[in-house]
């Protein structure tokens, strides 16, 4: 595990110095006090002592990797499949519609993942996708895509 957390800990502490770099372009402060740029400069150096204490307990252990911790060829494959499935679901959004492509993507990572029965997929997908769909459309009014079908 020592090796991993140590290569962890440095994407990491490179993702924190990226975070601050970028909120330097954002305002300081607004009318009512601290600006935008307040939030991510504090994740950005959450991150880097996050990080930098990870990379150091992890050079002073002497932990070998568990067993089982490299996926198998399955594994790989599903983690594979995944992936792609998120980059087709981003791809196609703005296309297809915030709602359908949020059911495809679910029902996706239900029949991937957690290889359940298929009509427990489209119940549990239609539930996540309309679920979600509700609070950030409905409740919160924030715009989704709306895509060729208009839903």
């Amino acid at each position: 595990m020592k090796r991993v957390d140590m290569v962890v800990s440095v994407v990491f502490f490179l993702m924190g110095a990226w975070v601050l770099w970028q909120a330097t372009m954002l305002p300081t402060f607004s009318v009512f006090g601290p600006g935008p740029e307040f939030m991510p400069n504090l994740a950005g150096i959450l991150l880097l002592i996050l990080s930098t204490i990870l990379f150091v307990s992890s050079a002073r252990s002497r932990e070998p990797l568990p067993e089982g911790f490299i996926p198998d060829r399955a594994g790989v494959i599903r983690v594979a499949l995944i992936l792609l499935g998120l980059m087709v679901y981003t791809a196609l959004l703005d296309v297809v519609g915030y709602l359908p492509m949020t059911f495809v993507y679910s029902l996706f990572m239900l029949l991937t993942m957690w290889r359940t029965r298929w009509y427990k997929s489209l119940l549990v997908a239609a539930a996540i996708s309309g679920g979600l769909y509700w609070v950030f459309v409905m409740v919160l009014e924030v715009p989704a895509p709306r895509g060729i079908l208009g839903i």
